[in-house]
């Protein structure tokens, strides 16, 4: 099993963003051609301050609004600082060069996937989480997510991949393996 530091501190903190983080739905995306989303490590952030927009740029290149009058300013700016800090990708949802949802990956182990979907969700369960997580098969990644899974659950030295969880229904947006050289607390 990987080492498995908890920080009590740290794991409540991340829980009450990911918390004040909700948003409608995100992954429903069939035929809204402006909507980006992408989930790549942070390459700045910048809050101007006043009445301004802050920005938020990813490694990949992406460049998206963060928009101040939106309740979650704070917390985004606050989630991506500690996501740069840390070298984690951040999930982004951007339309028409507005930030619609920006939410935290987190070091999961993954350990079993329903061989079969009901009612549209297939069940994921996750290492040391009460909650129920599931992919909705409606995504269009869904195959290539379910396969990914699968595969983590299968493993047996039980590495953490690293998962983007829609807090309100717990919904798993994307999942990737943990890039070489970052070393991520497991929560």
């Amino acid at each position: 099993m990987p080492e498995r530091r908890r920080s009590l501190g740290w794991v409540t903190a991340v829980v009450a963003l990911i918390g004040t983080c909700l948003s409608a739905g995100p992954g429903k995306v069939k035929g809204m051609d402006d909507l980006k989303i992408v989930c790549e490590p942070v390459a700045g952030v910048e809050d101007p301050g006043g009445d301004k927009d802050g920005t938020l740029r990813l490694k990949d290149g992406t460049t998206c609004a963060l928009g101040r009058k939106d309740p979650r300013f704070a917390v985004w700016i606050r989630l991506i600082k500690a996501a740069e800090m840390r070298g984690m990708p951040v999930y982004l949802e951007c339309e028409a060069g507005q930030a619609k949802t920006v939410l935290p990956a987190a070091a999961r182990v993954i350990e079993s996937v329903d061989p079969d979907a009901k009612d549209g969700r297939l069940k994921v369960v996750i290492f040391m989480s009460p909650s129920p997580h599931f992919l909705d098969t409606a995504r269009s990644n869904f195959d290539e997510l379910r396969q990914f899974l699968l595969k983590a659950a299968q493993d047996k030295e039980k590495k953490p991949v690293l998962l983007v969880v829609e807090p309100k229904e717990m919904e798993i947006l994307d999942a990737r393996p943990v890039p070489e050289g970052l070393k991520p607390t497991v929560i």
